[in-house]
């Protein structure tokens, strides 16, 4: 039997492919310029339809930050 903190990985890492792909498709829509902070693409997603807006936000501010490293 595993312990749920055994599966965060996995989760983690599909919550910043997830993060990768609309961070993608947002700087598309904006003329390909580069988000560069946490804090704005947090924003975007936020005003974004994406399901990822209805996430908490300490842990997608997190992947954020991965994805942005």
């Amino acid at each position: 039997m595993t312990t749920p903190g055994a599966r965060r990985p996995n989760l983690r890492q599909g919550l910043d492919r997830d993060v990768y792909q609309i961070l993608k498709k947002l700087e598309d829509s904006n003329d390909g310029k580069p988000l560069k902070s946490v804090s704005a693409v947090y924003d975007a997603i936020k005003r974004s339809n994406s399901s990822l807006s209805r996430q908490k936000k300490r842990p997608l501010e997190d992947s954020i930050d991965r994805v942005l490293q």
